[in-house]
């Protein structure tokens, strides 16, 4: 999900998750990886993680500079999904 819209639709959010679905983080602002700095497109994806309890990530346009797993910061572990790797 994008950050962003759970911060501006916390109800929708939390009926998404009351109704049994798993959720991910796709960035605050829906950034596409490919354009921004490494330390810029992280810092979104950290931003969005106050409002995403989750270890699942997609990026936004199926693609970015690097993996997901080799995500730097010691708060993001996440497990790349929706762009057909493991």
């Amino acid at each position: 999900m994008v950050g962003d819209n759970v911060r501006k639709h916390p109800e929708v959010f939390q009926m998404v998750i009351d109704r049994g679905h798993r959720v991910g983080n796709h960035t605050f602002n829906h950034i596409q990886g490919i354009k921004f700095w490494t330390k810029n497109y992280l810092a979104n994806v950290e931003k969005a993680a106050e409002y995403i309890p989750s270890n699942l990530f997609r990026p936004p346009h199926g693609h970015m500079r690097f993996s997901a797993g080799s995500m730097a910061s010691p708060s993001l572990s996440y497990r790349d999904v929706g762009r057909g790797h493991p």
